[in-house]
């Protein structure tokens, strides 16, 4: 693969080993503003004065838009289809609502450390965390679990999966 540059370093073209070429451009704040796939499709972006996202152009498909509040994403449109996003004080989603009303409700730590997500289909997958933010278990939808270990330099030295199988580490 060839990439070419410009000069403030941002990537503006890419050329496949086959020969097939992408290329970006940007504006005058750094911005992603175009990009063209080798078969000749453009995406445009849009953003808002604080340089946020708040829509999205793809050349083949419906446009995206994006409503944000307080600095997050609260609303993502695509076409007619729109999913909502709900978050707590420090900016977690709590709630997703997709387009057909489905909601997937989150819940976090106080260490703000995701521990609970509760799916459409009323099943839930659990994360435990030890004091160290490390993920110590994740107990799946489907009830199986998972587990992970760890050294005494926050390293991970063992991997279980749902089915039992261990995975092992050794570090130097």
């Amino acid at each position: 693969e060839v990439y070419v540059h410009d000069d403030r370093a941002r990537l503006v073209q890419r050329i496949d080993p086959d020969g097939a070429q992408h290329f970006k451009s940007y504006d005058a704040k750094g911005r992603l503003t175009v990009e063209q796939d080798p078969l000749g499709a453009v995406t445009a972006y849009q953003y808002d004065e604080a340089g946020r996202l708040v829509a999205l152009f793809p050349g083949d498909d419906e446009p995206t838009s994006y409503e944000h509040e307080n600095g997050f994403v609260r609303v993502m449109r695509r076409g007619e289809a729109v999913w909502k996003y709900e978050r707590n004080d420090q900016g977690d989603v709590i709630r997703k609502t997709d387009p057909d009303g489905h909601v997937t409700d989150y819940s976090y730590d106080k260490h703000g450390q995701l521990v609970g997500v509760w799916y459409p289909d009323h099943s839930c997958q659990r994360l435990v965390w030890n004091e160290r933010g490390q993920l110590l278990e994740e107990q799946l939808p489907n009830g199986g679990i998972k587990r992970y270990r760890y050294d005494d330099l926050g390293r991970q030295v063992a991997r279980e999966d749902e089915h039992g199988a261990l995975t092992q580490y050794q570090w130097d």
